[in-house]
């Protein structure tokens, strides 16, 4: 069952009256033969949701048509194209009250060098998977990746071992860390600077990978006085019962649902980026760390951060 909202994004200046609206739209995943993914870059215009940031085409379905055909007219409107054919829907996001839902399109070998005649929008161009994390992207994108990526790999047999590595390169290089193994990774600055986007594109790395719990340290090395760690959890799991005899840790939810109890169940709170059930839920929880807890992700995937005092070694975590 997925819990989490994402988001993706579209131009609601173009939404004239609630009564136009159908809460839906489409998204095209075009895609070749080199795995590249066709991007639009969106105008910049203040007055639309993410301004110069590349997105996938598409747009709003209209009362009364079904998606197909809105999405063959969102591509005849924004590149003046009709594709020979569009695939079967492989997912769906939502972005406050819209739902979205995605079709590939793939461009064969005859059409590859076709020019797009762009009505909409800055310029398009055909991007890797593993070049996204340079760009500036809309939520619809990297929230998406694993998906996305998932459909590739059914289209090309060498899909994951010819961008896996690309990925984790580009990860290094832009957000400027360094690798202890493939669960564990450090700042190399004092100074560190992580998106959202960068987030995801870690989290992406993990998933594809198939590692169920890695993280992100703000810290250089373990001799660190404070500790700060990016927490990514894959796919719902649960950590513990364990503690650390420190003098404190505190929890900070970035997106996802992360429930955290003590062993015999009799203090429980839920960590939460949306609304649980119709319920506002806590973002941060501070608590003792030498108590016994379990730590437990109940969404689809979870990131968080975890802030503890160091000096710190993998002895100092008892384990029940």
């Amino acid at each position: 069952m997925i819990i989490l909202v994402t988001r993706a994004t579209m131009n609601l200046s173009t939404l004239s009256n609630n009564r136009k609206q159908s809460f839906r739209a489409v998204k095209a995943i075009i895609y070749r033969s080199d795995n590249k993914l066709l991007l639009q870059k969106r105008d910049n215009n203040p007055k639309i949701s993410y301004p110069l940031h590349w997105n996938l085409f598409g747009g709003e379905v209209e009362i009364g048509e079904n998606l197909i055909d809105a999405l063959y007219r969102e591509l005849k409107e924004e590149i003046e194209y009709v594709p020979k054919s569009i695939e079967k829907e492989i997912f769906q996001s939502k972005w406050k009250s819209f739902n979205l839902h995605y079709f590939p399109i793939f461009i064969d070998k005859e059409d590859e060098n076709i020019k797009f005649k762009l009505n909409e929008g800055i310029e398009y161009k055909w991007y890797s998977i593993d070049e996204l994390i340079y760009l500036d992207t809309v939520p619809a994108i990297y929230e998406n990746l694993f998906k996305i990526s998932n459909f590739l790999s059914t289209k090309f047999n060498d899909f994951k071992k010819k961008h896996e590595i690309l990925i984790e390169k580009n990860i290094i290089k832009h957000l400027n860390i360094f690798k202890k193994n493939n669960r564990v990774y450090y700042s190399k600055n004092e100074k560190f600077n992580l998106s959202k986007k960068d987030l995801y594109f870690f989290l992406y790395l993990s998933q594809l990978r198939n590692i169920d719990v890695s993280r992100i340290c703000l810290h250089s090395d373990d001799k660190s006085n404070l500790h700060e760690m990016y927490m990514f959890h894959s796919r719902p799991l649960s950590v513990g019962p364990l503690k650390q005899n420190k003098e404190t840790i505190s929890y900070h939810i970035i997106d996802g649902l992360l429930e955290i109890s003590t062993k015999d169940n009799t203090n429980k709170i839920i960590l939460g980026s949306e609304l649980f059930e119709n319920e506002t839920l806590s973002k941060s929880y501070r608590l003792r760390p030498d108590e016994f807890r379990l730590v437990k992700s109940i969404s689809d995937y979870c990131i968080f951060l975890e802030v503890n005092n160091g000096p710190f070694e993998d002895k100092d975590t008892i384990w029940k």
